[in-house]
């Protein structure tokens, strides 16, 4: 029967981990069940019962997976719903976010009174003396929104956004420009609450005596992790202990273990003091019962209550679910290896959370646990049943497993987070205990406080958390100290390495000979050349998905050259942490040049952030800057002292070499400015006998100019479009004058410009130009590669590959049909 059990649990986890490469409208995916039952079938009628099973159950789990995939590409918004303002109601589900004048949060919503089901993630940009309070959870709010389906910046390196969405069944998003509260909460959520008690003992500009660490303790208890910064999650992230910062399964583990151990101690105290009153009347009570039932419970119901207070994150029911299958087979007497345990909890997890292995720490817990049973499976028979009986042979056993779960989950790790943290061992052994025996309790002890209404209890609370804040300064100030280590993180995007050090592991625990142990290595060693070199691209240009703007990367081995900057936004953020300086670790490049095509928000906006990060980098700007006084709004004068003294103007004539690349500056061109976008800094990069068009933002005039003073001098190969395809710009004669064999156009998916313009689109086609869309494709990246004689080439070409279709071809990662314009 166990054997049965256990195929049916691989059974349901092979189905609804097969939803990832379904496709909504294919016919193998239909038809596919069918032939698995045929099999089934068949294997039973050869009395092969278990496969039998197996394929059956699995047919009918591929079934319900589908279903499941097609209810919610149902949630999908229709076509009819336009970009206009319209009015919704909103009842807030979360606690809102707030980061300068901006407020993020999510909520069901309705429509001229009909009620719906669907959640949607709501963006409010408010003016800076707004009197409106932030929204709570169970709020109702009238709003003034432009509704659009889910999106995100589809890049290399960048955080999969629309996966994430997805996997949390949000499917429409809305931006605010007005709104009003309907209805206030009849009673206040817990959550919200305690995060309303926590938020005035917060540290900030205006109360800087505040706590610092406060974010921390919210991620703990509340699993709320919008108050950490961008630089103290990267510090998580290299130390190795991201995982210990915020509500896992380590934490409910340690609840269920903390609240087991106190339950068990007392009920045998009330047992013991008590139990004379049972014996003087029921004989048959007199001897102590079996404790461990009563314990359990209690133990349950605690880290149950942990998880809530979480709002059940998905770390948490996981570790709820795995505590309670622990707890029924010991309960019951069931006698199951851990393995087994671990199998049917997945499936459990799987069934009640079908979109879980969306989450990178689904994979991660799965992985530590698996590596735990592997580790120990795999040590050597003799040493089986030896226990650790001092302390340092119980360190030693920790730190040990420690270094197999580095190794054993460097996969994973460099594929979430592009690198492996060498000293997670270290830090592991030194903070877990830390979080374990101090931190954790404090925080929780703290926040049960805070819910009590009377003062003396938020007194203590405060307190409590008066003395946690230089405990975690203490932990950060090493992990500080930590990161800075020499290769405290190994960056790289290749699991090679990450296969190889598991390989290496295996070789050190081989039970063989030494003589068998040190051919293997010799045999990796050898291979370690062929098997770690990456494979440097000769010439590449990446068109960055940044929204609406711009932002090209010229790779060249692991130079690049950076022409635009992506856009900034109003309330001064923008996408160097977000797009471009993870896509440059993601591919290892080094940026030396950095060239602004001209002075507007959409191309400007990281540049001062990479410059601060990158000193040495060289800087080339339009030689027009922007003077905000004048009528005209822009002038041809010296550029400010600002931007002189970190930059070089642009003009035409320059001329330059770069990593063997001849680039050639085709304008501005001289004589009066046309505006902005007529004065934008044209390069010309030509590599091997190819040659790349960088245009900016030049629309009519300068198109017109340059045809007539270059002619056929502007034939390029491949040519990123004008001005993001507006209307006015790719004039016929200027596409005529070019002639590219590949275009690419860079613009935000659903832009209020509507770009690219039809008539433009129209321009291309007529010319059979392909035409690649960063608002449809996500990022494109088109490499020279030589011709190959073992494939038959006589000349080089270029290799396309967009987001979309050679990195994340997924239903749930790809974008929606735009919808009518």
């Amino acid at each position: 029967m166990k054997l049965h059990i256990d195929a049916i649990a691989c059974a349901v986890i092979a189905a609804v981990l097969s939803m990832a490469w379904m496709e909504p409208d294919s016919w193998v995916t239909r038809l596919a069940p069918l032939a698995f039952l045929s099999v089934s079938v068949l294997l039973f009628k050869l009395k092969i019962c278990t496969v039998s099973l197996f394929f059956s159950v699995f047919a009918f789990a591929w079934w319900g997976a589908y279903a499941f995939m097609l209810a919610q590409l149902n949630l999908q918004p229709d076509a009819d719903q336009s970009r206009q303002p319209q009015y919704i109601q909103v009842q807030v589900t979360s606690i809102a976010t707030q980061r300068g004048d901006t407020i993020r949060f999510t909520g069901r919503w309705q429509v001229l009174g009909q009620e719906s089901q669907q959640r949607i993630l709501v963006t409010w940009f408010r003016s800076s003396g707004s009197t409106l309070p932030v929204p709570q959870v169970g709020e109702t709010w009238w709003l003034q929104a432009r509704m659009r389906p889910i999106s995100a910046r589809a890049n290399q390196g960048g955080f999969d956004y629309q996966s994430y969405l997805v996997r949390n069944k949000i499917w429409l998003t809305a931006s605010v420009s007005r709104g009003e509260r309907l209805h206030v909460a009849q009673r206040v959520s817990y959550r919200q609450y305690l995060y309303n008690r926590l938020q005035p003992l917060r540290a900030s500009a205006d109360s800087p005596a505040g706590l610092h660490y406060l974010d921390i303790v919210l991620g703990l208890t509340l699993g709320e992790r919008h108050w950490l910064s961008a630089e103290r999650r990267q510090l998580l992230v290299t130390t190795g202990v991201a995982h210990v910062m915020a509500i896992s399964g380590l934490h409910v583990s340690l609840v269920f273990a903390v609240s087991w151990w106190l339950a068990k101690v007392v009920l045998v105290l009330l047992w013991r003091g008590d139990s004379w009153l049972l014996r003087l009347r029921w004989r048959q009570v007199s001897r102590q019962p079996d404790l461990r039932v009563g314990a359990i419970m209690v133990a349950l119901v605690c880290a149950g209550l942990y998880a809530a207070m979480s709002g059940f994150a998905v770390s948490t029911v996981r570790a709820l679910v795995l505590l309670t299958l622990v707890a029924l087979v010991r309960l019951f007497g069931r006698r199951l290896s851990m393995a087994q345990i671990l199998l049917r909890c997945i499936a459990v997890v799987l069934v009640v959370d079908p979109l879980a292995w969306l989450d990178a720490g689904f994979w991660l817990s799965v992985c530590a646990v698996a590596a735990i049973f592997f580790s120990q499976w795999w040590q050597p028979t003799q040493q089986e049943n030896r226990r650790p009986t001092s302390v340092l042979a119980r360190t030693t056993q920790l730190w040990r497993l420690e270094i197999v779960l580095t190794v054993l989950i460097a996969p994973l790790m460099i594929l979430y987070f592009h690198g492996i943290s060498l000293i997670a061992p270290l830090t592991n052994l030194l903070v877990i205990p830390v979080f374990a025996v101090l931190i954790l309790p404090m925080s929780f002890i703290a926040l049960g406080l805070l819910a009590l209404p009377h003062a003396v209890f938020n007194h203590v609370a405060v307190w409590l958390l008066t003395q946690l804040d230089p405990v975690l300064h203490t932990v950060f100030t090493f992990l500080a100290s930590a990161s800075n280590w020499p290769q405290a993180w190994f960056s790289t995007t290749d699991v090679r390495w990450a296969l190889l050090g598991i390989m290496l592991w295996m070789v050190g625990n081989w039970q063989q000979s030494r003589q068998t142990q040190w051919l293997m290595v010799s045999l990796l060693v050898a291979g370690l050349p062929f098997i770690t070199l990456p494979q440097q691209e000769q010439f590449t240009v990446h068109v960055l998905d940044v929204g609406q703007g711009s932002a090209i990367v010229i790779q060249r081995g692991n130079k690049a050259l950076l022409y635009d900057a992506g856009p900034g936004f109003i309330h001064g953020s923008h996408l160097a942490d977000d797009v471009i300086l993870p896509f440059l670790r993601f591919r290892r490049l080094q940026p030396e040049w950095l060239v602004i095509s001209h002075e507007h928000l959409d191309h400007t906006g990281a540049a001062a952030a990479l410059q601060q990060r990158f000193p040495a980098l060289k800087t080339l700007r339009s030689r027009f800057a922007f003077d905000a006084t004048s009528d005209w709004g822009w002038q041809p004068e010296a550029f400010p002292e600002h931007i002189t003294r970190h930059s070089q103007p642009c003009s035409w004539g320059q001329n330059w070499l770069w990593q063997g690349v001849q680039i050639r500056a085709l304008a501005p061109l001289p004589g009066p400015s046309f505006g902005p976008n007529n004065d934008s800094c044209v390069l010309q990069l030509s590599y091997a006998g190819q040659v790349v068009l960088l245009t900016g933002d030049i629309q009519r005039h300068t198109e017109l100019r340059m045809v007539g003073r270059y002619a056929h001098k502007l034939r390029a190969n491949v040519m990123v479009i004008p001005h993001h395809g507006s209307q006015t710009s790719s004039q016929i004669d200027f596409i005529a004058a070019v002639q590219p064999d590949i275009a690419v156009v860079s613009r935000g998916f659903m832009n209020q410009f509507r770009m690219p313009h039809e008539d433009v689109l129209e321009r291309y086609q007529s010319r059979q130009i392909p035409l690649y869309d960063t608002g449809r494709d996500g990022q494109v990246s088109l490499s020279w590669e030589e011709a190959r004689w073992w494939r038959g080439e006589k000349e080089g070409r270029w290799r396309v590959r967009s987001y979309y279709q050679f990195w994340r071809n997924r239903w749930y990662a790809r974008r929606l049909p735009e919808w009518q314009r």
